[in-house]
C-alpha cells in the first residue's frame, strides 16, 4: 500500500513540476532572437540610406518589411547597422560582427566568404537606356555591337555582367552624371544599367522625359540573401528564409513594396530641372519621349 501512496505521490509531485516550468519553457523557447543586418548603403532599392522619423539617415531595403513580417513571426527580430559604405558592410559579415547581408550575386568575388541562401530573394534586370527616338531600333543583345556604349561603374554588377560587357567592349563611366551627359549630346548610343537604380537616377536627374528604357531586360542579375558563416543559428535561420522566399505571399508583398517605392520616388522628384546640356523644349515643342510616341503610332 505504501509503495502505491509513493507511485502516486511521484505522480503529483511530477505534475506540479510541469506546471511551473511550463511557461519558463515556452517563454525561453519564444525569446525573440535578435539578427543584424547589412545592406547596401547606395543601392536603390535593394539598399540605401534614408532620413527616419528621427531625421536621422539609417540603412534600408526594399526587402526590409516583408522580412521583418516574415521573420517575427518565427522569433526574430530585425537590427539594421549604419554602416557608411557597402564594402566595410561586407567585411562585417564576413568576420561575423554582422548576421545576413541583403542582395548578393552568385558567383561574384565581392561576396566570397559569405554563405548564399537559395533561391534567389529578389531579381535585377538590366536594361538598356537610349534617345527614345532610338530606342526601337535595338531587337537584341548582339545589335549593340557596332554601337557605343557604357555603364555607369558605381553601380553594382555581378562578375558575369562585367564580363559581358567586356565582351560588347561597353565601356565604364565614373558616375550616372557622366552616364547621362555623354548619351545626351551625342558622345555615345546607350547606356546599360539596372532598371530600378538606373530609373532612380533618371528620375533624380529630371530626364524621364529624355531618356528610353528598353520595354524587355537584356540580361537578369538574381540577387540573393547572404548569412554570416560564424553565425551560431545559421542553419534554422536558412530553413525559414527559404520556406519563406517559396511563399508565394512573400513575393506577392515584396513586389508591392516595390511599386510603392517606385511610386514615391516619382512624385518626390516631380518638377526637376533637367542639366544644363540638355535642350528644354517650348511650350509648343514635343519632349524626345512625346516625339517617339507619336512616330510609334504613325
Amino acid at each position: 500500500m505504501k509503495f502505491l501512496q509513493r507511485i502516486i505521490f511521484a505522480f503529483i509531485c511530477l505534475n506540479a513540476f510541469n506546471v511551473w516550468a511550463e511557461p519558463i519553457l515556452s517563454k525561453k523557447k519564444n525569446a525573440p532572437q535578435e539578427v543584424s543586418v547589412a545592406t547596401f548603403v547606395d543601392f536603390f532599392p535593394f539598399g540605401y540610406r534614408q532620413l527616419n522619423e528621427r531625421n536621422v539617415l539609417e540603412n534600408t531595403s526594399v526587402l526590409k518589411n516583408v522580412l521583418e513580417k516574415t521573420l517575427s513571426e518565427e522569433g526574430y527580430i530585425l537590427k539594421y547597422k549604419n554602416y557608411e559604405d557597402t564594402t566595410k558592410a561586407l567585411s562585417e559579415v564576413r568576420l561575423g560582427n554582422c548576421d545576413i547581408f541583403l542582395g548578393m550575386y552568385y558567383s561574384t568575388e565581392a561576396f566570397n566568404g559569405i554563405e548564399y541562401i537559395f533561391p534567389a530573394v529578389i531579381n535585377n534586370p538590366v536594361h538598356l537606356m537610349m534617345l527614345p527616338e532610338k530606342i526601337a531600333m535595338i531587337k537584341k543583345v548582339d545589335d549593340l555591337k557596332s554601337l557605343n556604349g557604357i555603364y555607369n561603374s558605381k553601380e553594382y554588377f555581378s562578375d558575369f555582367m562585367i564580363q559581358n560587357f567586356s565582351r560588347l567592349n561597353i565601356k565604364p563611366v565614373l558616375s550616372s552624371d557622366e552616364a547621362f551627359e555623354k548619351l545626351l549630346t551625342g558622345q555615345v548610343d546607350y547606356i546599360v544599367g539596372g532598371y530600378y537604380y538606373s530609373y532612380m537616377q533618371v528620375l533624380q536627374a529630371g530626364l524621364k522625359d529624355y531618356i528610353a528604357f528598353s520595354s524587355k531586360a537584356l540580361w537578369n542579375m538574381p540577387l540573393f540573401i547572404g548569412i554570416s558563416k560564424t553565425f551560431p543559428g545559421r542553419a534554422v535561420l536558412t530553413a525559414h528564409l527559404v520556406r519563406a522566399i517559396n511563399n508565394p505571399t512573400f513575393k506577392e508583398q515584396l513586389n508591392a513594396d516595390l511599386r510603392s517605392l517606385i511610386k514615391k520616388a516619382q512624385e518626390d522628384t516631380i518638377g526637376i530641372v533637367p542639366p544644363k546640356y540638355v535642350h528644354i523644349p517650348s511650350n509648343n515643342e514635343l519632349t524626345p519621349a512625346d516625339e517617339a510616341l507619336l512616330q510609334g503610332q504613325q
